[in-house]
């Protein structure tokens, strides 16, 4: 049941937007983006969040390297214990509250006080990877949305 209505909503309006990689030396997205022939997006920093934030577009999907600016924050701890590598995939939806509500009839839990403004300041939520197989999944609110708040 829960699988069903997964891929009813991949199938959907939503459509991959980034991939959230976690590393500790924000220099590494410039590197990338050379050996990749790109230019890498501006760095944001998330100060309530204490992370840095740098993403690389690419023409399928884009890459978004994240690195911790203080002790303690959400991504230092990610760190400590799972080291480098992939944090979260993110969806972006025309109608995030009628995609989070799409979420809990299958099952998976919304990460509690994660809907927030994200890097690009649009409304994000997160899902707990413990219903998800695993991975953190993110849904954006597309520019344009019910949700947008440009």
């Amino acid at each position: 049941m829960v699988w069903a209505a997964w891929v009813a909503w991949v199938d959907s309006d939503k459509h991959l937007d980034h991939i959230g990689i976690v590393v500790r030396d924000p220099d590494i997205a410039d590197r990338i983006a050379q050996a990749m022939g790109i230019i890498p997006g501006p760095a944001k920093v998330l100060d309530d969040r204490g992370i840095r934030v740098v993403k690389l577009h690419t023409e399928n999907t884009n890459l978004e390297l994240i690195s911790p600016v203080r002790p303690g924050s959400e991504v230092e701890k990610f760190l400590q214990t799972r080291g480098p590598g992939l944090h979260h995939i993110c969806f972006s939806t025309k109608d995030i509250k009628a995609s989070i509500q799409q979420f809990r009839n299958a099952g998976i839990r919304m990460i509690p006080d994660s809907l927030r403004k994200g890097a690009e300041g649009r409304d994000v939520v997160f899902f707990h990877p413990k219903d998800t197989g695993g991975i953190l999944i993110e849904l954006e609110a597309e520019k344009g949305g019910n949700n947008e708040n440009d």
